[in-house]
């Protein structure tokens, strides 16, 4: 039983090998390692594409963010033009426009906030926290100052509107540090998008032409094989088969030595050449 047994896995190993020696067996290495690379570059674009993904998530956030500063510094400006606009006219289309201006504002200023945790360090936080505080006092003292104004008499509404221009020029020397931290903050972030768009363009080009040129070596390495091993031999064969039917009996037969379908022809016409 032991004997039949070691027999048994000897001539397994015999037909495992025929089979990859045969033509078979080599198209179909040839086809497995084709299939494997495939797998491989599936998985690195996968990955890859995770990664562009991400950074272009990450990107958009970022120009988010740097909208947002830039709509904070411009709203502030626009308040304070249109509080000086109100404080000449006293209109109510003025007010009007002054209260959208404030409302702009503020919707800007919780943009901001609601991207500080994810595209701000704590130090940077509490910088552009300061500035937003203070920008919303200004705002705060503006729309007070404003109410005061509307519903003050004509007796008192001299005193109210020049307590508005004075809090306007004020206001605008005491937030302009935090509105040049702002604007400074936005334009060195937008450096930074700017600079990490051109590497995502870069990378994404580079893996382009790397996905490229293996594919290309893959395809001419898959061909090179089947001329190597399968097209050469045989036609070395066919010409040979060829020659010995015009009657050129000194042709030699090549390929004898092969182990698959190719030698066993070559053999066989060796043996004929020989009778």
């Amino acid at each position: 039983m032991a004997a039949s047994a070691v027999e048994g896995k000897k001539r397994q190993k015999f037909l495992a090998l025929r089979d990859h020696q045969n033509l078979g067996g080599k198209l179909r290495s040839i086809f497995r390692a084709m299939i494997v690379m495939t797998l491989l570059l599936g998985l690195t674009a996968m990955g890859s594409s995770y990664l562009l993904t991400h950074s272009i998530e990450r990107i958009s956030g970022e120009a988010v963010f740097v909208d947002a500063l830039g709509k904070v510094s411009r709203g502030t400006v626009a308040l304070e033009l249109q509080g000086l606009h109100y404080a000449d006219e006293r209109s109510e289309e003025e007010f009007t426009d002054l209260q959208d201006a404030k409302a702009d504002l503020g919707a800007a200023i919780a943009r901001v906030r609601s991207g500080l945790s994810e595209q701000a360090d704590d130090a940077e936080i509490a910088k552009l926290e300061t500035a937003l505080q203070k920008i919303e006092s200004f705002a705060a003292d503006v729309d007070r100052l404003t109410q005061a104004v509307r519903s003050s008499g004509a007796d008192t509404q001299g005193t109210s509107t020049a307590k508005l221009r004075s809090e306007l020029i004020r206001g605008d020397d005491a937030i302009l540090d935090h509105l040049n931290l702002l604007d400074g903050d936005a334009i060195k972030r937008q450096e930074q998008v700017k600079a990490e768009a051109e590497k995502l363009v870069w990378w994404s080009c580079a893996f382009i032409g790397a996905v490229m040129l293996l594919t290309i070596a893959g395809t001419l390495n898959a061909g090179r094989e089947c001329d190597v091993r399968i097209a050469m031999p045989i036609r070395r064969v066919t010409d040979a088969v060829l020659a010995l039917a015009q009657g050129n009996r000194d042709t030699e037969i090549p390929e004898t030595d092969r182990v698959d379908e190719i030698g066993e022809v070559a053999r066989a016409m060796s043996a004929f050449k020989a009778n």
